[in-house]
């Protein structure tokens, strides 16, 4: 792992500690396939509701989700948006459900931010 690598895992601690920021939050990844569900903290940032593609007038609410790159703290490898899922709070502090991930916006030796529907 290079220096620059190094420094992203680093800053990546701070990104998922309650302490540092109020858009920390516990969510759990379940991979597709129901299996070995993974519950950690993450930083959630909720967007405005967006238009749903194929539907004229339909919205949904758009999170985007930062999951550290750590085998206990985070997840040790790129999550699957081919059918894998993150429970979390549309609003917060509301009702979890599980919300199928959309896209891999980033990577980075730090971790991934992820758009979930």
């Amino acid at each position: 792992m290079g220096l620059i690598d190094e420094q992203l895992a680093d800053d990546a601690t701070m990104f998922v500690d309650g302490d540092m920021s109020a858009s920390v939050e516990s969510v759990t990844y379940t991979p597709p396939g129901n299996n070995s569900p993974t519950t950690f903290n993450a930083q959630v940032f909720r967007e405005p509701p967006a238009e749903i593609e194929g539907a004229p007038r339909g919205l949904a609410p758009v999170l985007r989700v930062f999951i550290r790159n750590h085998a206990t703290l985070g997840l040790s490898a790129m999550p699957d948006r081919g059918g894998g899922t993150i429970t979390v709070a549309k609003h917060q502090g509301g009702a979890t459900s599980a919300r199928p991930i959309d896209s891999v916006i980033s990577s980075d030796a730090g971790g991934w931010m992820v758009q979930l529907r």
